[in-house]
Order: C-alpha cells, then sequence, then structure tokens
C-alpha cells in the first residue's frame, strides 16, 4: 500500500491555521479535531480503573475515514475522537505485538483530553495471559504532533500473576492523516 507522507515538519505548519481560529478555551489541536474542525463539549467520562478486568475491545480493521494515524514503537496506529475521549487502536502491529495475540483493531488506549493532558487506560499485552490495563496520563506535545504518556504497568509471572509494576512511557508520533 503506497502512501503520502508529509516530513514532520509539515505538522506544525499544518496546525496554525486551526490552532490560530479557536480560543484557547476550546483548543482543538490539529489531529484532534473533529470533521468540522471544533470540538464538543467536554463530557468527561470516568476513565477505567486497574481492577477493571475486562480485555479490551476490538473494533473493525478498516479504521473509519479522516483518521489520523500515528507510529508507537513500530506498529502503526489510529486515532478516534469522539468530543474529548481519545481511542488508540493498533492498524499495523509490529511482528513483537503480533506474537502477544495483538490484532489489528486491538484497542491500546482509551481516556479522555482535558486541556492538553491526555488521561485514561493503556494495555500490556500477553498472548498467555491477555491484556493487563493500568492508567497512564501525559500531555500532547509539538502542536499535536505527538503524545506522551506514562503509568505503572504490571509485570507478570509465567503464572499471570503480577510480580511488581514499572513505570512505562508511551509515545505516539503523528505519520498522516487520510
Amino acid at each position: 500500500m503506497w502512501r503520502l507522507q508529509a516530513p514532520r515538519w509539515f505538522g506544525l505548519l499544518a496546525a496554525i491555521p486551526l490552532f490560530l481560529a479557536h480560543p484557547a478555551s476550546a483548543r482543538c489541536y490539529f489531529l484532534e479535531c473533529d470533521e468540522t474542525g471544533s470540538r464538543t463539549p467536554d463530557n468527561r467520562p470516568a476513565p477505567r480503573t486497574p481492577s477493571d478486568p475486562s480485555p479490551p475491545r476490538e473494533v473493525p480493521s478498516q479504521p473509519p475515514q479522516g483518521r489520523s494515524f500515528w507510529d508507537h514503537n513500530g506498529s502503526t496506529m489510529y486515532l478516534i475522537v469522539r468530543g474529548n475521549q481519545r481511542e488508540f487502536y493498533y492498524h499495523e502491529p509490529r511482528q513483537g505485538m503480533l506474537d502477544e495475540g495483538v490484532r489489528s483493531g486491538t484497542l491500546l488506549f482509551r481516556g479522555y483530553i482535558d486541556g492538553d493532558r491526555y488521561h485514561g487506560t493503556a494495555h500490556v499485552f500477553s498472548a498467555r495471559c491477555g491484556a493487563r490495563p493500568y492508567n497512564v496520563s501525559g500531555s500532547v506535545k509539538e502542536n499535536g504532533g505527538r503524545v506522551i504518556m506514562t503509568g505503572n504497568a504490571t509485570v507478570i509471572n509465567a503464572r499471570c500473576q503480577t510480580v511488581r509494576s514499572i513505570r512505562d512511557t508511551l509515545v505516539f508520533d503523528f505519520l498522516y492523516k487520510e
């Protein structure tokens, strides 16, 4: 599949008109605006907590049109935006994630944005033990071209028991938008 990929600096230039068109109270990063270029009023959902054992849902492997695509550790992700809600899904998982049971359409992050801060739940994946949720938060960088979140992910043993937690950093870099 051929993709037209803009240089990294292009995204920064593209952000200027949308950023200037919206007051700071309704900040709309160019990669997170809805189809009209605006945001809906904040209806902050309660984020899932790590005690919620339900696995992340999967959506159809073909992302909706008009979505932005991002790199995350060598996997291509897509971002779904609904008001202030944000969801990152795997589109083309790297081999290591495929080995852990991740498929196209698997949810990695679900949460919300408040100003320039993301808050929500991410998942660690294991082929043997399934998905393990953990809380993350972080910020939007580079005029919306990068999202960095951190949280304490669990480390499990061969019997799927939690043995400790480690500080995990999730970095999403904008690739392109359809």
